[in-house]
């Protein structure tokens, strides 16, 4: 699909998205949504009970962009594949990065907005008896009036099954109606359920690995060693290591050095701090580190990361107030 859609596309985006920035030209779509890989089910549902998708898959944004949906009778189902949003409606907002779930209601409109340049996003409307079942619950259970929202952290799980499921959407196969409704349950069900202590998927994580991992993700600015690791945790050092690899299939402090660069990187693009002062911010004091760390894991520099993402001025400096950003 290109982005000029048929009539049927067309009306139903005009239905349900109202593009905010930039504008929509006629039945064009501006060059930085990319809707190959978005599809509508050319299948007409069965019956009002299985879960029916009508439009679904990936979106990949380019540029930073925002629009309004406009649910209707659709729930929205979302997962951020990689990049930040910002979503919500007049009562509540909150800001989305990789990994993150959303569910949207039907009747309600919400707004979207990319706060990353780039942006794949998995999207969609999807209807149902048992939909209404599985929102209901979420609206029981977790008080979410407005949204509901979470983080997965199986990512290549998720990222596998959605890529199946966009297979039995785009096919013309009735009976792989019933397939999009078994993958749909398996893979929103799951999201559904994340957060329970009783769920046997989470479960299967040690504790300890458990803490280890949010320590990471909360306090990755702080200095950290196994041996100081181990002191907090109260857990060996080599138990630590070992069970963090089979969990997670890399070391703690290759995991937490990733960390680190991925904020790096949204500090180089969201803020004008100099290169030593995002290392510091990070937890890398030392600025030689940081920089050759940043290179091996993105073949970048920070400073040619923040210069091709960004653009350059007309006079060839960044965008950004010059003192070589050291």
């Amino acid at each position: 699909m290109d982005n000029k859609f048929a009539a049927d596309e067309i009306n139903f985006f005009h239905n349900h998205i109202e593009l905010l920035k930039p504008a929509m030209i006629g039945s064009h779509l501006p060059a930085c949504i990319h809707l190959e890989n978005f599809f509508r089910n050319p299948k007409e549902r069965l019956d009002d009970t299985l879960p029916y998708i009508s439009f679904g898959g990936s979106i990949y944004h380019d540029r930073t962009v925002e629009y309004i949906i406009n649910t209707g009778d659709y729930y929205i189902c979302a997962y951020v594949a990689s990049g930040k949003l910002e979503f919500g409606n007049d009562d509540q907002s909150i800001k989305c990065s990789e990994k993150n779930v959303l569910i949207a209601y039907k009747n309600s409109s919400y707004t979207l907005k990319s706060i990353s340049r780039e942006l794949t996003l998995y999207l969609y409307f999807i209807n149902g008896a048992a939909v209404d079942s599985y929102c209901r619950e979420i609206i029981s259970q977790s008080g979410h009036k407005h949204f509901y929202n979470t983080q997965f952290e199986l990512h290549s799980f998720i990222v596998n099954n959605l890529e199946k499921l966009n297979y039995f959407l785009r096919t013309t196969e009735k009976s792989n109606l019933f397939m999009e409704s078994i993958m749909f349950q398996y893979v929103f069900v799951r999201f559904l359920t994340t957060s329970n202590t009783n769920d046997p998927f989470t479960n299967n994580i040690p504790l300890h690995i458990a803490k280890l991992k949010r320590i990471f993700d909360t306090r990755y600015y702080e200095s950290h060693t196994l041996n100081s690791l181990q002191d907090e945790l109260q857990i060996s050092k080599y138990t630590l290591c070992r069970d963090f690899s089979t969990y997670y299939g890399t070391s703690p402090l290759k995991y937490l050095n990733k960390v680190r660069i991925d904020r790096a990187k949204e500090l180089l693009l969201e803020t004008n701090q100099t290169i030593v002062s995002i290392g510091n911010e990070v937890g890398i004091d030392n600025t030689t580190h940081f920089i050759n760390l940043f290179k091996r894991q993105t073949g970048d520099t920070p400073l040619k990361y923040r210069q091709s993402h960004l653009g350059t001025g007309l006079n060839g400096n960044i965008l950004f107030p010059s003192t070589e950003s050291l």
